[in-house]
């Protein structure tokens, strides 16, 4: 018999990992958002940690996995935007 067994992540720890990096590009990259900054890796982070409890797997659906390669993904994304792209705050969250 296998045994899955997956520990659960918690913020501190991403924080330190994917929240620096997120921080770093923003300081980088899109540094009239600073004041953002801090609001956007809490968002981003919260979020990643909620879903897993919404996106539930079901019989049909038994390939609804969260990891984080998800959350690299996200952040990857949003890595992807410019000052040319990012003009406002509602452009950065969305």
């Amino acid at each position: 018999m296998a045994t899955l067994w997956h520990c659960r992540w918690n913020f501190e720890s991403l924080d330190v990992v994917f929240g620096s990096l997120l921080r770093e590009w923003m300081t980088q990259a899109l540094p009239t958002f600073g004041d953002l900054q801090e609001k956007l890796v809490n968002l981003t982070l919260h979020t990643f940690l909620k879903i897993p409890s919404l996106l539930l797997p079901t019989p049909h659906s038994p390939h609804y996995t969260w990891d984080l390669r998800d959350l690299a993904h996200v952040l990857q994304g949003c890595m992807q935007a410019t000052k040319e792209t990012v003009t406002d705050a509602a452009t950065l969250i969305k």
